[in-house]
């Protein structure tokens, strides 16, 4: 348009609106720009489809702004033109009014369908792009027809022509943009199109990848619980062991004190020798001060038969308590002997019945054998059956080849064919049912066998265990009681021998003193030589007790030995019952592994049954279809 039109309808606008629509255009001008270069963009990059909305929003906003201006702008000119002006711009005014009108509409829409999904939102944006390139062709050719207007009123003829060919200039403006936009609109829609196609594509490898993660996780929980099932089994086997272990610290710390004891008693001799020692010599100095005091002798020589008197009671106690304990030794042999010989048999009884369950094994896997066997017998019954089936409707297909040479003859052999055939297919279907049913009766017969062999084995394994565990327990009670009555009398040896070394160091010192008084004292010495005799022969005892302890503690220690053998062999009878147990455990696991084979095998069956019922009764209703067609021929 000319400078000359826009000063005069400058005289209608404020110059502040003018500053605005100023902006307003400059901001426009922008906008485009930028829609632009991102439509340039798409072609090298990925194109930012939020900022594009945005810059679009941006344009209906600046389009409302416009909207009220232009009221403004009408208000104004109503008042500065006259009545008729006033009314052909009301005309015009409606004009541009329409594309107003209808805007409110579509913004609604748009309202409402943004609470839809994004492509109906993608949509929704094209059509507002759209309705804002139609509103800005309306917008501008109103603009157009005002300034002419108002320029007609105004101005002379030329500034109309004038007007006319700024009009036509921007009309090819206007129709130019038009192309461009719905270029721009038809680009729009072919990259929505594509982002679609993209959705769809990302959509199934999302369903891929949440199989794939399904399937992962399904392995996974399997993989977790067999390493809960390794852990279980670790946990167990190291208990085990540390029960062991202990069972040895245990036993350690039995044998331990007793050495302590043992190391305590010879340190304990070693003192009384140092203390006999000492009381030898006091004895010497005693021998020495009874030169001058034989009257204390007699005393002394009460005093001391006194003592042997006692010494004697308690030895012949100990030789009483000694007897009792080789009384409860021999006993205890004999218990033990029986004990073990009780063990031995049970030992053997569970041998005998493991051999028993291997060969329940053997048998039971003769019996899959023989199942195994008669499944694939069936299966080859099953194919000569299909076999003679399809023999049967090649048959059929060829006597309806020939019924086209000879309808009579064929029909004829057709029914008479045909029914044999159909009675031969249900007699055969009939004897292969019974005979399933035969089989499957047998099968779980078996089965239930099996499993009711399996309970009662696994109840008296578990008696047996209990009934062993028990024994076990109690020889070990005995075991330990033993021990400590062999501890007891160890002890009281001990003492015992310490006695009698204390009184021949007594009577040695008293010879030895008392030989250099014989001239003196013969009445204290021939005392001295009857008690001598009396000591001598109390020695001997001693020494045969001595002996006869010696004895006694080499028992002790072969029974020592005895049990320790006698243990030794407990540990591999409970080693051999762990094995027992393994072993009958493996079994059970196998025998659990033939139970399912078979279920699978029974399933299989049955599914095979139901198959092959499911096509018998295919071709006996094909069979039944073909026999009216057959009848409607003849």
């Amino acid at each position: 348009m000319t400078k000359h039109p826009w000063k005069s309808m400058s005289n209608h606008i404020d110059p502040e609106k003018e500053e605005q629509l100023k902006w307003v255009k400059i901001e426009t001008e922008n906008q485009v720009k930028r829609v632009i270069k991102n439509i340039t963009d798409n072609e090298r990059n990925s194109w930012n489809k939020s900022e594009v909305i945005s810059i679009v929003e941006d344009f209906q906003n600046q389009y409302e702004s416009l909207y009220f201006l232009y009221e403004d702008l009408k208000e104004q000119v109503k008042k500065n033109v006259n009545c008729g002006d006033a009314s052909t711009s009301n005309s015009d005014s409606e004009s541009f009014y329409s594309p107003g009108g209808s805007y409110t509409p579509r913004s609604s829409k748009k309202s409402n369908s943004s609470s839809n999904s994004n492509d109906s939102s993608e949509n929704d944006q094209i059509s507002v792009l759209e309705d804002t390139v139609l509103k800005d062709k309306l917008t501008c050719s109103s603009e157009v027809k005002q300034i002419t207007n108002l320029d007609s009123r105004s101005e002379s003829g030329e500034s109309l022509t004038d007007v006319k060919v700024q009009g036509d200039s921007e009309s090819e403006n206007v129709m130019e943009q038009k192309k461009d936009l719905e270029e721009l609109v038809e680009s729009l829609r072919l990259e929505i199109s594509r982002l679609c196609m993209e959705k769809g594509e990302l959509k199934e490898q999302l369903e891929c990848k949440s199989d794939i993660a399904l399937k992962m996780k399904e392995t996974i929980s399997r993989l977790e619980a067999q390493v809960l099932g390794i852990d279980a089994e670790s946990k167990e086997n190291e208990r085990r062991f540390y029960s062991v272990k202990q069972f040895e610290l245990d036993t350690e710390q039995k044998y331990i004190p007793q050495d302590s004891e043992l190391v305590a008693q010879a340190n304990d001799t070693q003192i009384e020798l140092g203390a006999l020692r000492n009381q030898k010599k006091g004895l010497i100095e005693e021998v020495n001060a009874l030169k001058n005091e034989l009257a204390s002798v007699n005393s002394q020589k009460n005093d001391l038969q006194s003592e042997i008197e006692m010494k004697s009671n308690e030895m012949a106690k100990c030789m009483i308590q000694i007897e009792n304990m080789k009384n409860e030794l021999s006993s205890n042999e004999q218990r033990l002997s029986e004990e073990n010989e009780d063990v031995r048999a049970r030992v053997n009884g569970l041998e005998s019945k493991i051999r028993s369950l291997l060969v329940a094994k053997t048998e039971l896997e003769e019996q899959v054998k023989k199942l195994n066997h008669e499944a694939s017998q069936s299966n080859r019954k099953i194919t000569e059956l299909e076999n003679e089936k399809i023999r049967l409707q090649k048959e059929l297909e060829k006597s309806q080849y020939g019924s086209l040479l000879s309808k009579s003859q064929v029909e004829k052999f057709s029914k008479s064919n045909f029914q044999a055939v159909e009675k031969k297919v249900e007699d055969m279907l009939v004897e292969f049912r019974k005979k399933l049913e035969d089989q499957y009766r047998i099968l779980s017969r078996r089965i239930r066998v099996a499993e009711q062999l399996q309970v009662e084995n696994k109840e008296w394994y578990r008696k047996t265990k209990e009934a062993y565990e028990q024994q076990n327990k109690d020889l070990k009670l005995r075991a330990e009681r033993n021990e400590i009555e062999l501890k007891n009398v160890k002890d009281m040896t001990l003492s015992a021998n310490d006695f009698l070394t204390s009184l021949d160091s007594v009577a040695m010192s008293f010879e030895e003193n008392s030989g250099n008084f014989l001239n003196r004292i013969s009445k204290a010495s021939c005392e001295l030589k009857f008690a001598k005799h009396w000591v001598m022969r109390k020695k001997k005892v001693n020494v045969h007790v001595k002996d006869e302890m010696d004895c006694l503690l080499a028992q002790m220690n072969d029974k020592e030995a005895e049990i320790l053998v006698f243990r030794e062999k407990v540990w591999r009878s409970d080693n051999k019952v762990r094995e027992l147990e393994k072993m009958v455990k493996e079994k059970e696991d196998a025998m659990m592994g033939l139970k399912e084979e078979k279920r699978e095998a029974i399933r299989q069956l049955c599914v095979w049954i139901d198959y092959h019922r499911g096509r018998s009764d295919h071709y006996m209703k094909m069979l039944s279809e073909m026999s009216p067609i057959r009848k409607r021929t003849a």
